[in-house]
């Protein structure tokens, strides 16, 4: 029988391909319909006091690279819209899942991962450098319970994990 570490441990490995193969499979209507409403819903203070505004008629892609997911966000008439992949992205932030994570828990902090060059910027750089300056602003408190809790359960399951692998497979793959 296996311990609850181990069984934890392997629900935890098993993850990112599971969401993989679930934004894969989902159409892109249905990815829009749901991220907008939530990202709007999560992100309506900073919408209401204009601190998106860097993003107002300009594309950020959001790439997970060890997921192979791509995001493209922009804010238009005061909401934030996904577009297509077609979309051309003026930014792009790319990060594996799990650093996307503790940046969200604040387990990292934005210029840390950045500087470690686990959060990649090209494009416009000045546009880029103003969304990781929000993303460093952000708290956790703008997530509705339901999202945070297990998010951070999730990012402290991964530290976990993290810290029983030796240095070079530190990182969880699909």
């Amino acid at each position: 029988m296996q311990s609850p570490f181990r069984l934890r441990h392997r629900a935890i490995e098993s993850l990112p391909n599971l969401m993989k193969l679930n934004l894969k499979m989902m159409p892109f209507f249905m990815q829009k319909a749901v991220g907008e409403r939530l990202l709007n819903q999560f992100f309506s203070d900073a919408i209401q006091d204009d601190e998106l505004y860097f993003l107002e008629d300009k594309v950020m892609a959001i790439l997970v690279k060890d997921l192979d997911y791509l995001l493209n966000i922009t804010v238009q008439n005061g909401r934030i819209s996904l577009l297509p992949l077609t979309a051309k992205a003026d930014v792009t932030l790319s990060a594996n899942h799990d650093d996307l994570v503790y940046m969200m828990t604040r387990f990292e902090d934005p210029d840390t991962l950045f500087f470690k060059r686990k959060l990649k910027i090209e494009g416009e750089t000045a546009l880029g450098l103003e969304a990781k300056n929000w993303l460093d602003s952000m708290e956790l408190d703008i997530l509705p319970n339901w999202c945070k809790t297990p998010l951070m359960q999730y990012a402290h399951e991964l530290k976990r994990i993290e810290a029983s692998l030796p240095e070079s497979s530190a990182v969880l793959t699909p």
